[in-house]
């Protein structure tokens, strides 16, 4: 399977970050990585600037637009979790 791109990764991470605790990003690039069943040769492939790793930047991109999409905070750097809104909240934003 090759890598997955950011908006596929973004659902499963949603899922990792459900508890509601703080996770550093490293946490998250294992644990995604067995959910998409990556090789060790995918999870080394290197971006062409040769500074990361494609699992890397595409996790972080997918945290990234999550962060802005305001599901997610990151309370440090580093680190997300998931943001609680009340229903009400929710309603509110979706009416204006």
């Amino acid at each position: 399977m090759p890598i997955p791109e950011f908006n596929e990764i973004k659902a499963p991470a949603l899922q990792f970050f459900a508890d509601g605790k703080p996770h550093k990003i490293s946490e998250l690039y294992d644990v995604l990585a067995q959910h998409f069943h990556l090789t060790e040769e995918e999870l080394n492939e290197v971006l062409p600037s040769g500074v990361q790793r494609r699992w890397h930047n595409r996790a972080n991109w997918a945290c990234y637009d999550l962060y802005r999409a305001g599901l997610l905070d990151r309370p440090l750097s580093g680190d997300f979790t998931l943001l609680q809104e009340t229903e009400e909240n929710s309603l509110n934003r979706n009416q204006s």
